[in-house]
């Protein structure tokens, strides 16, 4: 039976309100029509989240102009500036739960990343265990760009790996960024 033996998590220091997210950035999107603006701010204002943490300001789309226009070539950029903070959140996470778990890193013989919204190459599995000074003999599985079935597969994964062996530890690790 696979069981959770340690949680960490990690936020950027930004903090936004709702409304502030809203204002400084939503409002800022070019919405094709009248009728996807509205349905928009019908979900920010009822979808239940108060703050949310961000990696960038709204400066962004000052400097990134075409990651407020939809349809506008760039993938590429918003990979670039979503890898950085992907790497130090994701240690930063990392450490915290093998801290919470009060296990020895050297035990850990697996790595799941999975990410809704970047990829990499090398995979951030990869980068992850580089970071933790894990072995490279770490066996590790990076999946990306799924959307939130990402972590449904890391999650299912992991836990089929867990309950495979009772000597297996898997470090699972899951990134996040809206934009």
């Amino acid at each position: 039976l696979a069981h959770i033996l340690g949680i960490g998590t990690s936020n950027p220091d930004r903090k936004v309100s709702q409304e502030e997210f809203y204002e400084k950035f939503v409002t800022t999107l070019p919405f094709p029509d009248k009728k996807t603006e509205d349905l928009s701010k019908r979900i920010i204002e009822n979808c239940g989240i108060k703050t949310r943490h961000l990696v960038h300001d709204s400066d962004i789309f000052n400097t990134y102009e075409a990651i407020a226009n939809f349809g506008s070539p760039s993938l590429d950029q918003r990979l670039k500036l979503w890898l950085e903070p992907a790497i130090a959140l994701g240690k930063e996470a990392s450490e915290k739960a093998i801290s919470d778990w009060g296990g020895d890193r050297k035990d850990i013989t697996h790595v799941i990343t999975f990410s809704t919204s970047g990829i990499h190459c090398p995979g951030l599995d990869f980068c992850l265990i580089k970071q933790m000074g894990l072995p490279q003999t770490t066996k590790h599985l990076y999946v990306s760009y799924m959307g939130c079935h990402a972590g449904v597969i890391g999650l299912r994964t992991a836990a089929e790996i867990a309950a495979a062996d009772p000597r297996h530890r898997v470090l699972c690790v899951r990134w996040r960024s809206t934009r």
